[in-house]
């Protein structure tokens, strides 16, 4: 459902992806949506949590529920954050939204941590994590340096390989990209 939902709002103006936020910010906030997360939780139970600014997943546990919030573990950080009930994953949804196949991907599909790869204007791959989306390009930290590449040459990959050659500048898309 989320993926045809943001095939469709692709189509959609600013201003009414400014009214489309208004009226799910309403709904997020309401306070039996939130109540119903609250029943579900329990304090040391583990759940999966989607970070709203990165659309990063992470495993956290329960430590405390709160009137608006949850105090949660992240435990590959192992530091204590409070979220939003909200980024709570209880219904076991699938998270990662998909890839339409081949070369290239949309910003919403990508998050930070996420395994990437794409390849130079050579022909050599190169495979890394996600660092930062940016409005156009992503940063993938490759090992030996991090290159910003558009989305429509990235691909998502499974295992992670060493990258062997240092960053440079890359020509993709008639752009440069300078290695960071």
């Amino acid at each position: 459902m989320v993926e045809e939902t943001v095939n469709l709002l692709e189509k959609a103006s600013g201003f009414e992806l400014h009214r489309i936020n208004l009226a799910l910010q309403k709904m997020l906030d309401d306070p039996a949506r939130i109540d119903a997360v609250k029943r579900a939780l329990r304090v040391g139970q583990e759940v999966e949590c989607l970070m709203a600014e990165t659309g990063t997943v992470f495993v956290a546990t329960v430590l405390e529920i709160r009137r608006t919030r949850v105090l949660v573990n992240r435990r590959e950080l192992d530091e204590n954050w409070t979220i939003p009930f909200t980024w709570i994953n209880l219904e076991q949804e699938k998270i990662e939204m998909g890839n339409r196949g081949g070369v290239g991907m949309k910003r919403h599909e990508v998050s930070v941590g996420m395994a990437l790869g794409f390849a130079d204007r050579e022909g050599r791959e190169h495979y890394g994590k996600v660092v930062r989306l940016n409005p156009k390009t992503v940063t993938i930290d490759c090992g030996a340096g991090s290159w910003r590449v558009a989305y429509a040459f990235i691909f998502p990959v499974q295992d992670i390989v060493e990258e062997g050659e240092a960053g440079g500048l890359l020509e993709l898309g008639g752009s440069l990209s300078e290695s960071e």
